[in-house]
């Protein structure tokens, strides 16, 4: 498995025994670079690592439910953020007791899963993307093309008046340093 370090000995016949897997090896690694410090610092620093992995995970998954549920109404996005708290809260309790191995391999899953719907967006919007991007560069080239900084017309006008305003401020503030 690509995530788990193992600290490993040959034997004499070719096969290798894992002597060492997973945070066990990390914190040789911290004890051998500094010595009993090391220890303490890693016996510290694991714990609030997994701590704040566990809390920002939450709230990326919070601001999701939020995300998916914006058209249910406060009282639906309520209930949606209360089932996802309490089925993350039971699988921060199942992760807990089951072994390192499978939730590792469980994370992978996902996270990897977690790139299809983004391979798909990207798919379906690099037509846009192409036309934003050649907008951009012939403008920077100088060519005489309305600016394209957004998809949606209201949007796009509201940019258009912002930049048209920071033009004319470098205009003028360069023409006072003449």
């Amino acid at each position: 498995m690509a995530d788990v370090l193992y600290a490993s000995k040959t034997m004499p016949d070719g096969s290798v025994v894992a002597l060492y897997a997973d945070t066990t090896v990390s914190m040789m690694a911290f004890a051998k670079g500094f010595g009993v410090f090391g220890k303490i610092v890693y016996s510290i620093i694991l714990p609030l690592f997994a701590f704040t992995t566990i809390v920002a995970w939450s709230y990326y998954g919070e601001k999701s439910v939020d995300f998916l549920f914006r058209k249910a109404g406060e009282k639906g996005r309520n209930i949606a953020r209360t089932v996802f708290k309490v089925l993350y809260v039971l699988l921060v309790i199942v992760a807990s007791l089951v072994s390192g191995d499978l939730v590792w391999a469980i994370s992978d899953t996902f996270n990897g899963l977690m790139a299809l719907p983004n391979l798909v967006g990207l798919v379906i919007m690099s037509g846009l993307v192409a036309k934003l991007t050649k907008n951009y560069f012939d403008r920077k080239k100088g060519k005489d093309v309305a600016p394209m900084l957004s998809v949606y017309p209201e949007q796009n006008a509201q940019f258009i008046v912002e930049l048209q305003a920071e033009n004319r401020e470098e205009a003028a503030k360069e023409a006072a340093n003449e």
